[in-house]
Parts: structure tokens; C-alpha cells; sequence
């Protein structure tokens, strides 16, 4: 990089092409990095490739990890081709003394000629929010035996084998055979070995910022790097590598830049960095999220404050090719950071995760914005459950999901809109639009002293405009007196055929109303179904879509809705509403 440098300019003028890693510290400090529309890729080209009875034949350099064709990621081969193989029973006995598993079994029956084919493959399992790979199984007659790494106990899990045999290599995807030093390719219909281009890569991260300030970057694509699917790092890939890491960096900016083609995360704002700004970026087709901001717990200390970052009107899309729990954005332990006018669309789980205490503990995660963003078309591939759009976790003062559009949100079970999980508290939830959720638009699991005030939600197709399971129950089923899960006021819910509200069903014994931590008051509540009287439920239960009504003396009691409106039918014309509502409402009309 030395050659490009101006350090009388400080400025360091990329060539069209750069291929190798690169870390800047605080002698970089001050300096426009600038591409000329660079490709800075971590890929190696593979020189000989040949045809074997119909396949396509390369080198795979030692270390090498993913393929790519023409500059994009290859998936590959599989078994079965397209579909997902149900556990039928997981049993497991833990060995105290030893430290080790003496049966971590996976009950399902696998046809003998596919257990041939899939002796040194990967065993890719999807369960609950977790997404994990294993090459360390051997087959039974009727099971599966994992070594190593807990695993989950029940059986309500999926999964399929990656890098099977010649036997099951379908067109587009690739078969790594590291042993060998080889891979192969199936072609599809009408490619010609001549005409493509293959590359692979063994580098994980591309560039590092470590300790320097004020550094500017625009116009670079970063693309093609590797990492290796078996480093499981479990819920939303917490620890999963990325392409370009901050540390202890400040006020550094990534502008009109891409990061596209990419094995797991895109970019990773880690311990102590503040003032880092992604804007006007494009991040699409990941092996995992987008950006990850880390921040540490630890991070009362100085050195380890990661905070006052911003995520501004970027494109970001098509991630979760290769880990399927990921988020678009994770901020694990941050405060005061934005994501603002940004569009998120795409990915088999949440599209925003912020927090990372469950439960009423102190967390570093507070004044954090998420506003203006676009988030549709999540968890359409209904791999991993329990997720929301905008998902929020623990106590988080000062944080705001507000004037956010939200549609099309999809996935396995328990699938939420806008979703305040374990211990959610203090967070102003305002201006959102939100509809075509699987469950609620909007859910709280349980929580304190929250504010929903001036959305727009419409029912979902398994789902009330609003629900909690707990209320402001903790983990240990103990209700905190005196406070209310939330204030919901001055909203727009609209229905068809589902009550707006709904408390959930748990296998915990009932020891108040829900209601009576719950308070509301002005609301606009539209029933489009006239069948359908019920405007709170009580007990619903997700599975078998059943539920309790409460009855409207009970519901509308002193202190828990407050001059509310409820119609059944048709819409109200826009101009009966009032303005804040009809804003959100004519808005809501040109993007359904």
C-alpha cells in the first residue's frame, strides 16, 4: 500500500485491484483511503480446472475454504437437494467425571447408501435460534452421533449434510475435498469451463483498523474472503469472523463502499471504538450478517467503550447464505449508536438485534436509535424461530425504535415485527409501521416502563396487533409490583379476525391478569372481520391458535384502556383519523 501513499496529501489512492490484507494503525490516522472503484478481494484464481465425467475439476489450496464463480459465492452440494430432514428424538447423557458427552444422539433414519455418501461430510443442524455445523458425527442404523459441542436436547430440530459425494453434486453447487487438495464443480446448462472464472480463498480478514482515527473510506468493493462454517459461534454468530475489524478506532468512516460476495460478516466495530460511520454503503450476499458491533462487558472501562457509531443509508441484503441465525446488525454491549435510513431485506432471521443481557440486569446497551430503516422480507426460508425485525433485549434507557416500515416477516415460529424480549425496559417504540407479520406486529415477552405510542400495526396471520407472554414477569416467574409492561397509547391497530391484544400462553401457573400491568388509552382499534367481537385474548396458544376472550367489563376497566375507539368494518376514511394516525395510515396505503 506504500506506493499509493501521499503523505504529503494524506491520502493513499487504491489501484483498480488489491489483494492483499492490510492493518492500519494510528500512523494511518487523518488519511482518505480511496478507491478508484477498487476491487479489494482476499481470492486466489484457479488456475487449473479440467472436465471429468461431467464434472468440473480444481485445485483447493491448503487453508482455502469457500469457492466463488464469477465473483460469487457457490454453496455445496447437499443431500437432500432441497428440503430439511426432521429429528425424530435427541437423547444425551453428559459425563461429569470425564467432561465429555457418552451419547449425544440424533434419532432419524438416513438411507444406507446416503450414509456411504455423507462419511465426510457436514452435518448442518438448524435448531431454535441456532445454526451449527459438525464434521465430527459417525452414522447408526436409526442415528446420528455427535461429538464435541453440546447440542440441543430436543428434538425439534432440522438438518441436512453439505459437501456429500460425486453422487449428489447437483448444477451451481461445489464439492471441497480438502484431503485431496481438489474440488469439484457440477456446471449448469450452457456454462462453458473456458468462459469461468473461479477463484477461493483461505484469508478471513481483509483489513484491520487497530488504534487509528479519523480515517476515511470510498469507492472499495470488498468481496471474496473465507472462513470456516465448522467455527460455530452459535446465537446471531456472536463471534463469527468478518472482512474488515475496527479496534480501539475513532471517528472512522466507510462511504459509498461495498461489501458483497463474502463468507461470514461484513464488518466488525469491536472493543473500544466510537465514532465509526458506515454510510451510503451497499452490503449484500453474506455468508452471515452485515455488521456486527461488538462493544465488550467490560466496556465501563475506557479502553473498552464501544459507542456513538452510526449506520446510515445503506442497502443491506441477501445475507445468511452460510449461517442462517445471523442478524443483519447485532449490537451486543453498545450505547448511543444509530441506524438510520438504512433497508434491510432478505435474511432467514432478525433484521436488527440490539442488547445483549437478558433479563432485568444493568446493561451497557442504552440510548440506542433505530429509525427510518426498511426492513420486509425476513425468515423466508423458515429455518430458526423466535425473532422479530427490530428485536431489543434487556433494560436499555434512552433507546427508540421509531418511524421504521416494516412488512413481509417470516420464519420457522414465534415471528414478530417489532419484538422486546427478556427484560426489555425503558424503550420508546413510536412511528412505526408495521403489518404482514407471521405472529404480532408488536411483542413484548416480558418488560417494564415501556412506550408505544403512535404506530400503526396490523394483525398478522397467526397474531393479535399486540402481545405479551409475561408481562413483567422475570425468569424466575417473579411479577415486579408496581410496574407496567407498557403504556400503549394513541395507536392505529387494525384486524381481521384476531383480537388486537393477546396474552400468550406459558407452561407457568397464572399468578395475575396481564392486564393489570398493562395500561392504554386513545387508541384506534379497526376489526375489518364484523364476526369478530373479541378485543383482548387471554391464553392463546400459538400452536393450536386457540383462545380465551376477556370479557370488554374486564378489559376496559379503570386504568387499563382509556378512550378508545373500536369499529368493525370497513376502514374509517383517512380525514376521521387523527393526524398523526392519518399520516401513518396515507403512508401505510403506497407500501402495503
Amino acid at each position: 500500500m506504500k506506493q499509493y501513499t501521499d503523505q504529503t496529501a494524506k491520502t493513499v489512492n487504491l489501484p483498480e485491484s488489491w489483494n492483499k490484507p492490510v492493518t492500519l494503525g494510528k500512523e494511518f490516522s487523518g488519511f482518505t483511503v480511496s478507491g478508484n472503484n477498487t476491487i479489494w478481494n482476499a481470492s486466489e484464481k484457479v488456475l487449473s480446472l479440467t472436465e471429468e465425467n461431467g464434472l468440473w475439476k480444481g485445485i483447493l489450496p491448503a487453508g482455502h475454504k469457500n469457492l466463488y464463480k464469477n465473483g460469487e459465492m457457490v454453496l455445496p452440494s447437499r443431500w437432500p437437494e432441497n428440503e430439511l430432514i426432521s429429528c425424530e428424538k435427541w437423547e444425551t447423557k453428559w459425563d461429569p467425571e470425564q467432561n465429555k458427552w457418552q451419547i449425544n444422539r440424533l434419532h432419524s433414519a438416513i438411507p444406507e447408501d446416503v450414509r456411504k455418501s455423507c462419511s465426510k461430510a457436514v452435518l448442518n443442524l438448524y435448531y431454535a435460534w441456532e445454526n451449527c455445523r459438525f464434521r465430527e458425527f459417525s452414522f447408526g442404523e436409526n442415528c446420528i452421533d455427535i461429538s464435541g459441542e453440546k447440542v440441543p436436547t430436543s428434538s425439534k430440530c432440522k438438518f441436512y449434510f453439505e459437501h456429500v459425494s460425486e453422487k449428489y453434486l447437483t448444477p451451481g453447487k461445489w464439492l471441497a475435498k480438502p484431503e485431496e487438495g481438489i474440488f469439484y464443480y457440477k456446471p449448469l446448462p450452457g456454462e462453458i469451463l473456458t468462459e469461468t472464472k473461479f477463484t477461493t480463498s483461505g484469508t478471513e480478514t481483509m483489513l484491520i483498523i487497530d488504534g487509528a482515527e479519523n480515517i476515511l473510506f470510498e469507492h472499495i468493493t470488498f468481496r471474496e474472503n473465507a472462513t470456516d462454517p465448522l467455527n460455530n459461534s452459535k446465537q446471531a454468530d456472536e463471534f463469527g469472523a468478518a472482512a474488515v475489524v475496527l479496534r480501539n478506532a475513532k471517528n472512522c468512516t466507510f462511504r459509498n463502499c461495498r461489501f458483497e460476495n463474502l463468507s461470514r460478516w461484513g464488518i466488525l466495530i469491536d472493543d473500544g471504538c466510537s465514532g465509526i460511520r458506515i454510510e451510503k454503503c451497499t452490503l449484500e450476499n453474506l455468508g452471515s450478517g452485515a455488521i456486527r458491533i461488538q462493544g465488550n462487558e467490560k466496556g465501563k472501562t475506557p479502553e473498552f467503550a464501544t459507542k456513538r457509531n452510526v449506520i446510515e443509508s445503506c442497502n443491506i441484503k441477501n445475507g445468511g447464505k452460510i449461517v442462517a441465525s445471523c442478524t443483519a446488525i447485532l449490537i451486543k454491549h453498545s450505547a448511543e449508536n444509530k441506524i438510520l435510513n438504512t433497508e434491510i431485506s432478505h435474511f432467514p432471521y432478525s433484521g436488527i438485534s440490539c442488547g445483549w443481557i437478558w433479563g432485568y440486569k444493568p446493561s451497557l446497551a442504552y440510548g440506542n436509535i433505530v429509525s427510518g430503516n426498511h426492513i420486509h422480507h425476513l425468515g423466508e426460508q423458515n429455518l430458526v424461530l423466535d425473532m422479530g425485525a427490530i428485536y431489543m433485549l434487556g433494560i436499555q434507557p434512552g433507546s427508540v425504535i421509531t418511524d421504521n416500515i416494516i412488512h413481509d416477516v417470516d420464519g420457522e415460529h414465534a415471528v414478530w415485527g417489532i419484538y422486546l424480549d427478556e427484560g426489555s425496559s425503558d424503550i420508546l417504540v413510536s412511528g412505526n409501521i408495521v403489518f404482514r407479520c407471521k405472529n404480532a406486529p408488536f411483542h413484548v415477552h416480558y418488560g417494564k416502563n415501556n412506550i408505544v405510542r403512535n404506530n400503526l400495526f396490523v394483525s398478522g396471520k397467526y397474531g393479535a396487533c399486540a402481545s405479551v407472554t409475561r408481562g413483567t414477569m422475570n425468569i424466575q416467574k417473579e411479577f415486579i409490583k408496581g410496574e407496567k409492561v407498557f403504556d400503549f397509547s394513541e395507536n392505529l391497530c387494525i384486524s381481521n379476525g384476531m383480537p388486537f391484544y393477546l396474552k400468550y400462553l406459558l407452561d407457568i401457573e397464572r399468578k395475575e391478569e396481564f392486564i393489570d400491568s398493562w395500561s392504554g388509552s386513545s387508541n384506534i382499534c379497526i376489526q375489518l372481520d364484523p364476526e369478530c367481537k373479541a378485543k383482548f385474548a387471554d391464553d392463546f396458544h400459538l400452536y393450536e391458535r386457540t383462545y380465551t376472550v376477556v370479557p370488554d367489563e374486564k378489559f376496559l376497566a379503570d386504568g387499563r384502556e382509556r378512550g378508545t375507539q373500536f369499529f368493525h368494518g370497513e376502514m374509517p376514511s383517512p380525514e376521521k383519523l387523527p393526524e398523526k394516525l392519518r399520516n401513518l395510515y396515507q403512508k401505510y396505503l403506497t407500501v402495503k
